[in-house]
């Protein structure tokens, strides 16, 4: 027996709750976002997949000539559109995306991979809609993360979402560094690009000096609390 999707009332629920939170205003230096925003870079046409209120694409809408976003709930929608986002409204775990083949030329998709039903389906329809050469930026949380690690050692699965809503705010699946690189290499996206997610500026210090005691890879992946990749469509 396959598992229910989640009602879309739970969600809009969830974003009355918290909308103001979601703001582009109050978006934090190294978080998702404004990694994000920095290395999406330019061209006709970005979509971004469970958008939300739109934040992602007020930072960069001018560096696009279309800025559109997907996303489940109506209220997220409502609020994108009224930032000058153009939505569509569509269920991830349903059908595919209401989108044209090869029409993208840049998405992004920002901690929603672990909260779909299938993982593998999403990810194909990124791969679908790119347009050849073009980049998608995906992140999830680091479940490799040293903290993680030791909340398991120590006899309690580690909590992934410091979001209070529902369990461990929603997260159906557990990714690594190279659990995502090898959904995208499934579906022919090429991985161009790691970067850990850090997240708390304490860290910064601390990551310097066991990078050049025990290399970049080491604390790209267990010292950052969130994975992200830039994967490029492969052109013909």
């Amino acid at each position: 027996m396959s598992p229910r999707p989640v009602p879309v009332d739970s969600y809009d629920q969830v974003w009355k709750r918290k909308g103001a939170f979601f703001d582009a205003g109050i978006i934090q230096a190294g978080t998702r976002i404004d990694l994000a925003a920095r290395l999406v870079g330019q061209g006709e046409r970005l979509l971004d997949v469970g958008c939300g209120n739109g934040a992602l694409g007020r930072m960069v809408a001018g560096r696009f000539r279309l800025v559109a976003g997907v996303e489940f709930s109506s209220v997220g929608a409502e609020a994108a559109r009224n930032g000058g986002i153009c939505v569509i409204q569509a269920d991830l775990n349903g059908p595919p995306l209401p989108v044209k083949e090869g029409s993208i030329d840049a998405l992004t998709c920002l901690d929603v991979i672990e909260h779909v039903l299938d993982p593998r389906a999403l990810i194909g329809e990124i791969a679908r809609v790119l347009r050849p050469g073009g980049i998608a930026i995906v992140t999830a949380p680091n479940i490799q993360f040293w903290k993680h690690i030791w909340s398991i050692v120590r006899g309690r699965f580690p909590r992934t979402s410091t979001d209070p809503e529902g369990w461990d705010g929603g997260h159906l699946h557990y990714f690594t560094f190279r659990d995502l690189e090898g959904l995208a290499e499934a579906v022919g996206l090429e991985v161009i690009h790691r970067q850990g997610i850090i997240n708390a500026r304490r860290y910064g210090l601390k990551n310097r000096f066991l990078q050049a005691i025990l290399g970049e890879r080491f604390v790209r992946e267990f010292r950052t609390f969130g994975i992200l990749l830039i994967m490029r469509r492969p052109c013909a």
